[in-house]
């Protein structure tokens, strides 16, 4: 009947509109503040977002893409990241005007998703690259460079990285790092010292790689969001990290050191993500198995903790979304830790072990 009136394809873009509008803003703040009362209004408009997503492919398609880049942690925190993925390349090819800066944070997005996805790290490099020709074409010596070029910059130095090239990854994260830093209290700013500490390890800078995690880890920390901690690394033993160390690398321990004593609050900062955290293929390598030592990680799911309590959060809602109908203890987790670190588990190396009471397995 709508349709025979002519009015059906005005509710339709109504629709689009008005949930472009909350995605846009729900997404925008979890960037820059407390990201778990967002992320819950995202989830419950999911449906919602995906009917409006597609219909803004057919009318506003630069909208589309905007909306998509928005979403990109919401959809990785899901681990719904093929989906994120296709979204983004349809609205890039049905949007090739759009501004340079949302053209280059959507090729960024897509680098984040597809190596993440698949670990294909030269394949991520590859869009980078092209995000960093787009928007570097724009910006003149004059200009303040835009928070994408740091993030873009960043995550190309963590593809050499993986493709064990220290040097390139360390010039390109500390210039990312300078441009983030200067967007104080932004995702961004947390995610580009991450990108640091790992490019610092890379080149054997062990204390100036302790130093970037721990101010990533502190951002999250006092912003709420949860940055880019993908697990908890375990040491088993205390021998050195392959022949050329002399000592053991300390981030290991004393990062697990350090969140413990912080009476759990660090739990509600990790993420899920299905399948293996990518920094353990370097972990696991260079004579570390040859020295005795296994790396493995643990990924918590909604863990009860004085960080969690602070969010202001529905408890209840939130337990009855997991399939074992309540939330995780500290203690779920630290046994899960203590077996990575008991011999039991002696033979067990490069692996993760989700701790979520069944939550990946549903999504």
């Amino acid at each position: 009947e709508l349709a025979g009136q002519g009015e059906l394809d005005a509710i339709r873009d109504r629709h689009a509109s008005f949930y472009l509008e909350i995605g846009l803003r729900e997404s925008g703040a979890m960037m820059t503040g407390p990201e778990r009362p967002h992320l819950e209004v995202l989830e419950r408009i999911e449906d919602n977002t995906r009917v409006a997503l597609e219909r803004l492919l057919a009318i506003d398609p630069e909208a589309a893409l905007g909306l998509a880049a928005s979403l990109n942690i919401f959809w990785y925190m899901q681990g719904k990241l093929r989906e994120a993925i296709s979204w983004l390349e349809r609205a890039r090819a049905m949007a090739p005007d759009a501004p340079a800066e949302l053209r280059a944070t959507s090729l960024f997005c897509g680098a984040f998703l597809v190596g993440h996805d698949t670990d294909d790290w030269q394949a991520a490099a590859t869009l980078l690259d092209a995000g960093i020709d787009t928007i570097s074409s724009t910006v003149s010596d004059t200009d303040e460079p835009p928070l994408s070029l740091g993030m873009l910059l960043c995550l190309r130095g963590e593809c050499d990285v993986f493709h064990d090239a220290p040097e390139s990854p360390l010039a390109l994260t500390e210039a990312g790092h300078d441009i983030a830093a200067r967007y104080p209290g932004s995702w961004g700013e947390g995610f580009c010292a991450w990108n640091v500490g790992n490019a610092r390890r890379a080149n054997r800078d062990d204390d100036g790689a302790l130093s970037m995690f721990m101010k990533s880890h502190e951002l999250g920390r006092t912003y709420g969001h949860g940055i880019q901690h993908e697990g908890l690394p375990v040491q088993r033993t205390s021998v050195p990290c392959g022949a050329h160390r002399q000592r053991p690398w300390p981030c290991r321990r004393d990062i697990v050191d350090h969140r413990t004593d912080d009476r759990g609050a660090w739990l509600d900062a990790l993420r899920r993500k299905q399948g293996r955290p990518t920094w353990l293929r370097p972990c696991c390598g260079d004579g570390v198995g040859v020295a005795g030592i296994t790396v493995n990680a643990v990924l918590p799911g909604t863990i009860l903790s004085e960080g969690l309590l602070g969010l202001g959060m529905n408890l209840d809602v939130a337990a009855a979304s997991i399939p074992l109908k309540r939330l995780g203890d500290p203690r779920d987790v630290g046994h899960a830790a203590f077996f990575f670190a008991s011999e039991e588990a002696g033979y067990i190396t490069g692996q993760t072990l989700v701790v979520d009471g069944g939550v990946t397995l549903i999504e």
